[in-house]
């Protein structure tokens, strides 16, 4: 039984769009470069014949060279490993807590709670949760170049807009994990045997395009032909990884929605199944796909 309440927050019911935060990077301070010593030619070519000699060294006598590292204290090597433990622990442990099977639950609140049209796209696209991150992420920049992509962030508008005039400007969705029941062998394999059937469907009909297919999806997009042929293989990328997809995990997941804002008189609960799958390591709800 899960009791832990999910309030991540953002999003509409429609097709999503997510707007890249920009990072502002501050200016590293000014470093004063030292000033030359003298006979710095001279330096510089004593340097590099010590490294020569320490490479004539190493070819001509190895063991004598492994002998002075195997010298260095063992407490030494002790602290290096020890270091390089640590990072690998932290990144096991943020890729725990940032990839559970709570996460899909975790990114559909952050869509259903988005309040900004434009950033619908890339909230939706981040319910994939890493898988062919890239590819989905450069399909986004290029339908945002489409002329009728405005038409697109108007209709998540009026749907935003929709819902502050009926739930309130403060509304907001809260999932909360009720229960959860592991899927077995036979239905991974029944999803995992999906998936790659589609992604092969996105590989094949990515495959063979010409000319005229280029200038059909350009024209039905408003985009211009090179950014057709990039979208074809973009979507061709994607059939190929999910044509050999995994699916390792696999849960069914009872899920209590609850929608609070200040129109309403009282919180709406609704109840709702949802399925999330390990695919590819990376966890997904059935929504997303």
């Amino acid at each position: 039984m899960e009791n832990e309440i999910l309030e991540n927050g953002t999003a509409p019911e429609t097709e999503v769009v997510q707007e890249t935060e920009t990072v502002v990077t501050e200016p590293a301070e000014a470093v004063t470069e030292p000033a030359a010593p003298e006979k710095k030619g001279n330096k510089i070519t004593e340097a590099l014949g010590k490294a020569a000699d320490k490479g004539k060294e190493l070819a001509e006598n190895p063991k004598a060279v492994w002998e002075k590292i195997k010298a260095v204290p063992k407490k030494i090597w002790i602290a290096i490993g020890a270091g390089i433990a640590a990072i690998l622990a932290l990144v096991i442990i943020l890729s725990a807590v940032t990839n559970t099977y709570k996460t899909p639950i975790k990114l559909l609140q952050a869509v259903q709670n988005n309040k900004k049209a434009s950033a619908q796209m890339n909230k939706e696209t981040a319910q994939y949760n890493g898988l062919c991150e890239k590819e989905f992420k450069q399909i986004a920049n290029i339908l945002k170049k489409s002329e009728t992509y405005d038409d697109v962030v108007d209709g998540y508008e009026e749907t935003i807009e929709y819902r502050k005039e009926n739930y309130g400007d403060n509304y907001k969705y809260k999932y909360k994990i009720e229960d959860k029941e592991k899927l077995d062998k036979d239905e991974l394999k029944d999803i995992q045997k999906e998936i790659r059937s589609a992604g092969k469907s996105y590989y094949n009909a990515y495959s063979d395009l010409d000319s005229d297919d280029y200038e059909s999806i350009a024209e039905s997009l408003d985009i211009t032909k090179a950014q057709a042929k990039k979208l074809a293989s973009l979507y061709k990328s994607i059939g190929k990884t999910l044509k050999t997809a995994k699916v390792t995990k696999g849960y069914k997941l009872t899920v209590t929605r609850t929608l609070t804002g200040s129109e309403l008189d009282e919180p709406i609960e609704t109840e709702l199944e949802i399925y999330v799958y390990k695919v590819n390591g990376r966890w997904i709800s059935d929504d997303a796909f």
